[in-house]
């Protein structure tokens, strides 16, 4: 009887053992595997507006009643309807209207001082120029003929009246930069300057001197493109012409109280930040030999003393994004997420503000489908670790993009929802509004690490059960 129960712990043990060990190299197995897809949180979609085939390719955020809610309008590359104004808070067209072409460029603000927001668009052919329409209706203004397309409009109070202006840029052959009256069209004071070495793309606006008044940058995407700084009367500050891109952004990221200008460099394949008041360069951050597309400035790590850089990286593959941060002397980088991924095809694909009202700046970027990606949308990260908050999928097909993303506060709650413009080769072009949902940041576990807990813990309960039979 013994020897017969010795006989049957034995093989019990043996087939414990057995069992012991298959879990292990299934275990070994599981962890030796290539990742699986991330599962991320979604954000809520609050609307989505699709109803005119084109290319919504630029879009700006903005109160167009009054009503102290922020609305949305947007641009088309359509020969047809190519302005349309949405209600924020639902998506509901306001109105729509005809230009003779559409374009690339879209704002919104008070530019004739009349305490009501105007919405400036530029178109791209035809008769190309700056458009200026009432907010609340469409009404059209007035019409500033430019040399060619204008691909960005920015506005400031160039001449210290009170009241904003209108700056523009315009790429084709040699580029132009104009400046003029919201409410007469008429120029500013030396201004439009031009023409230029290079198309000029993209330009910001800000106090680069310290001595008042508003400084312009602009950078050129061409052969020998140029970066070119001019005060509010058009004087030329500084120029380099060993740098190109399309992306310039100003603002003081050193802590210094004094703006910098910072550039993606598609020839060194470097972010760049320059002196404000000279093109002495202070600062460089190598993009992985990646061209640097879009830069943006903001407070990521709450100190309130200078601005952090995000940059995207593409296109794909090994394109990434990137936080930055100067830190004893040296521009450092302070995450980064990695994925093949392409940036905002005509506007901007990068954004840094508060989406979920916790105080804290996050990080959204708009990703685009190309023959190396499956599938496109829009990425929000916390600022300071790069934790992903959500991510939200806008099209699987070959062609889809994010033109465009902007954030406003649409819905009135205090925090800033994320707008998107995007081309779709199943509905032609769409607006989203997204919503981030209150709910608290819980890292989601892979199918991989779903699957590697479960033969971890299949493995602890075997030993358990190995050392109960033994004792």
């Amino acid at each position: 009887m013994g020897k017969e129960v010795n006989m049957n712990t034995r093989m019990h043990r043996k087939k414990v053992l057995t069992r012991f060990l298959l879990a292990g190299a299934a275990l070994l197995l599981l962890l030796t595997l290539p990742a699986q897809a991330q599962t991320y949180p979604e954000p809520e979609v609050a609307w989505h507006y699709t109803e005119h085939y084109g290319d919504a390719t630029d879009l700006a955020v903005g109160d167009l009643t009054g009503n102290g809610v922020a609305d949305v309008a947007f641009i088309d590359t359509s020969s047809g309807t190519s302005l349309f104004a949405l209600r924020g808070v639902d998506g509901v067209k306001r109105w729509q209207t005809h230009m003779v072409a559409g374009g690339y460029a879209i704002a919104v603000g008070d530019v004739n001082g009349d305490t009501a927001n105007e919405v400036i668009a530029g178109s791209m052919n035809g008769t190309k120029g700056i458009n200026v329409f009432n907010g609340s209706d469409g009404f059209f203004y007035f019409a500033y003929p430019t040399d060619s397309a204008v691909t960005d409009i920015e506005l400031g109070d160039i001449d210290g009246d009170g009241t904003l202006d209108i700056i523009a840029c315009d790429p084709v052959d040699d580029g132009w930069i104009y400046a003029i009256n919201g409410t007469t069209g008429a120029n500013l004071t030396g201004w439009p300057v031009g023409p230029l070495s290079g198309a000029v793309i993209d330009i910001a606006l800000g106090n680069l001197d310290n001595a008042g008044g508003v400084d312009i940058a602009a950078i050129s995407l061409s052969a020998g493109g140029t970066l070119y700084v001019y005060n509010s009367t058009g004087v030329q500050l500084w120029k380099n012409t060993s740098v190109m891109g399309r992306s310039v952004e100003i603002g003081d990221v050193d802590g210094d109280t004094e703006a910098e200008v910072v550039i993606g460099d598609y020839i060194s394949r470097n972010v760049l930040v320059y002196d404000g008041d000279s093109d002495v360069l202070e600062y460089a951050f190598p993009t992985n030999g990646r061209n640097p597309t879009e830069v943006e400035l903001g407070d990521l790590d709450g100190d309130a003393s200078d601005l952090e850089i995000a940059v995207i990286t593409g296109h794909p593959p090994d394109a990434s994004l990137f936080a930055l941060a100067v830190d004893s002397g040296q521009l450092n980088e302070l995450w980064n997420f990695s994925i093949e991924w392409e940036t905002g095809y005509y506007g901007e694909g990068l954004a840094i503000g508060d989406i979920d009202g916790d105080g804290r700046n996050e990080v959204i970027a708009a990703s685009t489908s190309s023959d190396l990606k499956l599938s496109f949308g829009v990425w929000a990260f916390d600022g300071l670790d790069g934790t992903v908050i959500w991510m939200y999928e806008l099209g699987p097909f070959l062609g889809d993009r994010a033109n465009d993303l902007e954030l406003g506060d649409v819905d009135g709650d205090g925090d800033l929802d994320v707008l998107v413009a995007t081309t779709t080769n199943q509905a032609g072009q769409s607006v989203y509004a997204l919503f981030t949902k209150e709910e608290p940041r819980v890292p989601l576990l892979t199918p991989l690490g779903t699957a590697a807990l479960i033969g971890l813990l299949s493995v602890i309960a075997t030993s358990t059960l190995v050392r109960r039979k033994r004792q």
